[in-house]
């Protein structure tokens, strides 16, 4: 029924263009001055720069491609206070639609009163007041990943007392926005077949310098080419913070610009999002004739369509993420076959999950090799007896098989690179060899004082031999991320929000050098409060479930796991969270057919 309904909007949006193209055709037309002023208080702030920005409701006004990045309903309304008693009021909204949005402009400007005069100059007592009333109607829908193409149909009508001339033009824009990081636009507006002198080109050229889910900092680049209007260019920055606050700053160079001097066409504005609810501030210098200031509000609504798909996204990264760290996990534990499983399950979920596809081919690597791990570490300490023998091919031969199965095991780069530069570098010292030798033992033990002693050793028969120089500061740098570590591990079990961190990392360091007894004797003294704490975690789990509340158990539930991994609730937790899972994606079969 929704799809119907949604179908039948969209053939009337097409028999509306389509009558209004006829329209155009028997319309008088005019020189229009609807793009010749930056409307919406962000990006009149941001100097008009916003061709390749536009993503909200104006973008049916700067570049009508942006509007297929529109997600849920926007309505957008500001007014202008101009010059003297002259000023704009403002309202457009998107509309989400099958992959696009449809999206309509209102704008009234009124130009302020006039005393009427007769023909031989004199006062008529009649006083005009000009106005112009402009609409649009407009359509932007993505091509492929990374384009976006727009279209839209504008009416332009100026009343004078008994006077009115109007027209009917067309945008055309098109978008691209490769990974949120760079960003193209281009568009040409109000086009007409009968009288060119309207036609404006717009290109626009924009940059993330960083982005993520709470800041972001945006440059964008114009360049617009008016037959009416002449060459103009202009650049604006956008610095979000927090998600709620927006400092904004541009910069409009064109010739009226250069004539009112005083830093004319400099503008800068704020904005303040919370929830559903924007507000915009924009300051424009208009040189010897003062300045403008701007003031917009958004509204956002979101419809019980989109919020099934919020949540049905949300579901679908949980799942993902909860299957990936199961692989993890899997993986760790030497059971590979069981890690594949998960991992090709999260790419079936989610195809582009970040490192799902070195992940994959990981376990694939070692399930061909053998199957377990234990199959690398031979090979890998194979090649470690050659190179402590000084026998740099067979070093680098095993090294190479490692490599090929598992491209970042245990800094392969690292130890392929030193045996290619001593074999190149040719024999050390004999007497230097020795403790070299000695040394290597130690490192790869975790003993990194008795390893640093010996290469001191081997670089007193040999002072300018860089390698054992290398090795020495390596050795420190290892030495120090072992303390550090164990610093951090024991502030994070300091800390109720962050014990599992400390404890995770106290178990690997233990595993991983076992030369440091520092952590093995912290875990022992933290028997008790990981007792406790897996109890809480345990109990909080079924609070969570019986609330319906799925994710929140099974982060609980896995929590146990890791702070003990012989916990005796782990048999239970792993049929609860089974279970669990099982009607999550019962839940997300259920979206998928409502899709």
């Amino acid at each position: 029924m929704k799809n119907k309904i949604l179908r039948k909007i969209f053939l009337i949006f097409q028999i509306i263009l389509f009558n209004s193209f006829i329209f155009a055709l028997q319309m008088e037309s005019i020189d229009s001055t609807l793009e010749n002023i930056n409307i919406g208080a962000r990006a009149a702030a941001l100097g008009g720069a916003f061709t390749a920005i536009s993503d909200d409701a104006t973008a049916i006004y700067y570049n009508p491609a942006g509007l297929s990045y529109l997600r849920i309903i926007e309505i957008n309304a500001f007014y202008d206070k101009w010059f003297m008693d002259t000023f704009l009021s403002y309202a457009c909204f998107g509309f989400p639609i099958g992959s696009g949005s449809i999206g309509a402009m209102f704008l009234y400007t009124s130009y302020g009163k006039f005393e009427g005069l007769d023909e031989y100059g004199m006062s008529s007592n009649i006083t005009l007041e000009p106005f112009s009333l402009k609409g649009a109607l407009g359509y932007g829908f993505p091509i492929g990943n990374e384009f976006s193409l727009g279209f839209s149909v504008k009416f332009d009508s100026f009343v004078l007392d008994n006077y009115n001339k109007s027209t009917l033009l067309f945008d055309v824009g098109v978008k691209t926005d490769i990974k949120k990081f760079f960003f193209m636009g281009f568009t040409a507006q109000n086009i007409s077949y009968e009288n060119i002198n309207n036609l404006n080109l717009k290109a626009g050229i924009g940059i993330n310098i960083f982005n993520n889910k709470e800041n972001s900092l945006t440059i964008e680049f114009d360049i617009k080419d008016s037959l009416l209007y002449g060459f103009s260019n202009a650049i604006g920055i956008e610095i979000k913070l927090f998600k709620m606050l927006s400092i904004r700053g541009g910069y409009n160079i064109n010739d009226s610009n250069s004539i009112l001097g005083n830093m004319a066409g400099l503008s800068a504005g704020v904005g303040f999002t919370i929830e559903k609810l924007s507000v915009d501030y924009a300051f424009s210098m208009r040189g010897d004739l003062g300045s403008t200031h701007l003031i917009g509000i958004k509204f956002f609504y979101e419809s019980s369509e989109e919020k099934e798909k919020r949540t049905y996204k949300k579901l679908t990264e949980f799942l993902a993420y909860q299957s990936f760290k199961d692989g993890e996990d899997a993986f760790n534990a030497g059971n590979y076959k069981r890690a594949l499983a998960y991992w090709e399950e999260v790419k079936t979920m989610m195809p582009d999950y970040e490192g799902i596809d070195v992940a994959i081919m990981k376990a694939k690597n070692i399930i061909k090799a053998g199957g377990k791990l234990e199959n690398i570490e031979k090979i890998f300490n194979l090649g470690m007896a050659y190179y402590e023998k000084f026998d740099f091919d067979n070093a680098v031969k095993k090294w190479r098989e490692v490599k090929k199965i598992m491209p970042n095991y245990k800094d392969i780069d690292v130890w392929l690179k030193d045996a290619l530069e001593l074999k190149k570098g040719g024999q050390m010292s004999k007497k230097a060899e020795k403790y070299f030798r000695e040394g290597l033992k130690y490192y790869n033990n975790c003993d990194y004082l008795k390893a640093i002693v010996s290469w001191e050793k081997g670089l007193e028969k040999d002072p300018k031999n860089k390698k054992i120089k290398q090795y020495i500061e390596r050795a420190k740098v290892k030495q120090q991320e072992i303390a550090n570590g164990i610093l951090k591990a024991k502030a994070d079990v300091a800390n109720d929000a962050t014990v599992i961190e400390g404890v995770k990392r106290l178990r690997e360091i233990s595993n991983v050098c076992p030369a440091y007894n520092d952590a093995i004797e912290i875990l022992a003294t933290l028997k008790s409060l990981i007792n406790l704490k897996t109890k809480e975690y345990y109990l909080k789990g079924i609070e969570k479930y019986t609330e319906g509340n799925m994710e929140a158990a099974i982060v609980y539930w896995n929590n146990i796991e890791k702070l003990d991994p012989k916990s005796n609730y782990l048999n239970k937790v792993r049929r609860y969270i089974t279970d669990a899972r099982n009607k999550q994606k019962a839940i997300l079969g259920i979206e998928k057919k409502r899709k």
